[in-house]
């Protein structure tokens, strides 16, 4: 792990391999420990280092901080194909909210779930970020509805 990563919490169980990002690497969603009340923490997206999944790996809390969990995976679902594409994992809007790629069912919305954000205003999901000149731009719900609109927004920047 780089040792510019601050890790915030260590973390095992049970990945599964869902996509590619830069150079061919994948991302995995891994999921750990059981919480008293019978939650299970997901960490999505993990990066494996050049060891693999063998050793540690990295699961971001977010992007704009380098901040870390260190996970173990005790097994690895590699049964899914990566993608061929790159996909960005998060991006931030020209707001500074950040949206991060959620590897999960989103009956047609999504698949970018938005962080809570302080300013305004607020967007809840997005649709994945275009590249375009001068700035990227993503299609965004201000509310999370199966029947809000989707506006054009400004993204300021991608994380692969």
């Amino acid at each position: 792990m780089a040792s510019d990563l601050s890790v915030t919490r260590r973390d095992s169980g049970r990945c599964d391999r869902y996509g590619g990002g830069a150079a061919g690497r994948d991302y995995y969603r891994c999921f750990g420990t059981q919480a008293t009340d019978g939650h299970v923490f997901v960490f999505d997206p993990c990066f494996a280092g050049s060891a693999g999944t063998s050793a540690v790996l990295a699961c971001p809390t977010d992007p704009t901080a380098r901040q870390v969990v260190s996970f173990r995976a005790t097994s690895v679902d590699t049964s899914t194909p990566g993608w061929t594409a790159r996909r960005p994992w998060a991006m931030q809007l020209a707001s500074g909210q950040v949206c991060t790629f959620v590897s999960a069912a989103w009956s047609g919305l999504g698949p970018y779930g938005c962080q809570p954000f302080s300013g305004s205003p607020t967007t809840a999901d997005c649709r994945e970020p275009q590249a375009g000149e001068p700035w990227w731009t993503a299609s965004c719900q201000a509310r999370l509805s199966d029947t809000a609109p989707f506006a054009p927004q400004t993204v300021r920047r991608v994380w692969f």
